[in-house]
């Protein structure tokens, strides 16, 4: 890994992070006991009720998130060794958050269905995933601004070092043409170290 940085390293660890809350919260509902509900496990309705096609659409959702974010995770671990990865994370982070904010749209609409058919009152967990997602989200843009600006502070270091060593070379050139004398050229040498 030549091109490996701190800032790369975290930007990935941010992005892995992110996919697997991704991964994790959307399969909640297919595996969940404590919502009594298995999404997958659940046949595929033949009706038309707004329930059905509710369940009909969350199963196709959730499925095409889980493999979505699988993806995004493995893409996050093959930017390792990507020299423009910066790209990449960037999508993966983007679309996790949409696929999070996507779910919770889902859940709200699901408890508003329920609720309005079946006269329950229903709650939902589906902002779970997306409050994770935007709180890595968030810190994938501050870690990325934050890195950025140390790497060119530290540049700056290094272009001041250049113009002492610059001023240097011109003071030893004042001091051989005798126009400094040499306790000048030490004052100098003093101040500039």
């Amino acid at each position: 890994m030549k091109n490996f940085s701190i800032k790369k390293l975290v930007l990935i660890i941010i992005a892995i992070a992110s996919s697997c809350v991704l991964i994790l919260g959307l399969l909640a509902p297919v595996v969940s006991s404590v919502t009594g509900y298995n999404v997958l496990g659940e046949k595929w309705p033949k009706d038309t009720s707004s329930i059905s096609i509710f369940i009909i659409i969350l199963k196709i959702f959730v499925i095409l998130a889980i493999i979505v974010g699988a993806l995004f995770l493995l893409l996050s671990i093959v930017s390792l060794w990507i020299k423009d990865y910066k790209k990449y994370l960037d999508i993966c982070m983007i679309w996790t958050v949409a696929f999070s904010c996507i779910y919770m749209i889902l859940g709200i609409v699901g408890c508003g269905i329920f609720s309005t058919e079946y006269g329950l009152s229903v709650s939902t967990e589906a902002f779970l995933p997306l409050i994770f997602t935007g709180i890595l989200g968030i810190a994938y843009i501050v870690c990325g601004k934050v890195l950025s600006f140390e790497k060119s502070e530290s540049s700056q270091g290094k272009m001041k070092e250049e113009d002492k060593i610059g001023l240097m070379l011109k003071y030893k050139e004042l001091l051989n043409e005798k126009i400094i004398t040499e306790e000048e050229f030490n004052e100098k040498k003093k101040e500039l170290l």
